[in-house]
């Protein structure tokens, strides 16, 4: 993603930040919530904390954008994994003026009962055979995510590709459960934010 010329976000600024607010833990300690996972984690960024700094969340979000862009992916419409993603696709709809569904976890117990939370789908009760762009915060095995997948596939939506702010899949235990037939794209790897890490602590 370092090709990309549009450049709304000096990433290498935003990793120092990410840092300063201990969103970006990378002092090489071993995380004990995700060894199971990862083993030794010497870094890895908490994105789902984004929304403790608005400036943040929209600088992730504009990331996301810049993704979108990079890859051909603005057609489609927006759905955050809940809950860990939803306020970077709230974000990310923003940012790019692109509509958002929202599916929650279960089903309403009152009111509407409604499972989808979007004009007009819940509203008219149609559910269109469109294209969604699913925004996930990190992915290690993308269980989760594969699950929010097959729910938006139950409801005839059409399901191809997920952005992730960072994909940790490399230096997993797990293994994969992203479907072959959808690609995943990131924001940044773990290994492009380790190099960014080291040029952060050089300048210091």
């Amino acid at each position: 993603m370092t090709s990309n010329k549009r450049g709304y976000v000096n990433r290498l600024n935003f990793v120092k930040d990410c840092l300063d607010r201990d969103i970006l833990i990378a002092h090489g300690q071993k995380d004990i919530r995700l060894s199971h996972k990862l083993g030794f984690v010497d870094i890895f960024m908490r994105p789902h904390q984004f929304g403790l700094y608005p400036h943040l969340l929209r600088d992730a979000a504009l990331l996301i954008a810049e993704t979108m862009d990079f890859y051909h992916l603005d057609e489609f419409i927006i759905s955050g994994v809940p809950t860990s993603a939803s306020a970077l696709a709230v974000a990310t709809a923003l940012q790019t003026n692109k509509q958002l569904l929202e599916l929650r976890v279960s089903e309403k117990d009152h009111g509407a009962y409604n499972k989808i939370d979007s004009s007009p789908w819940t509203v008219q009760g149609n559910i269109p055979n469109q294209q969604i762009l699913v925004i996930e915060d990190a992915i290690v095995s993308g269980k989760n995510c594969t699950e929010f997948c097959k729910s938006l596939r139950q409801r005839d939506f059409y399901v191809s590709n997920i952005i992730c702010f960072v994909d940790a899949r490399k230096y997993s235990h797990q293994d994969s459960f992203i479907p072959t037939d959808i690609s995943v794209y990131s924001v940044f790897s773990t290994d492009e934010l380790r190099n960014l890490v080291r040029q952060v602590k050089s300048t210091c």
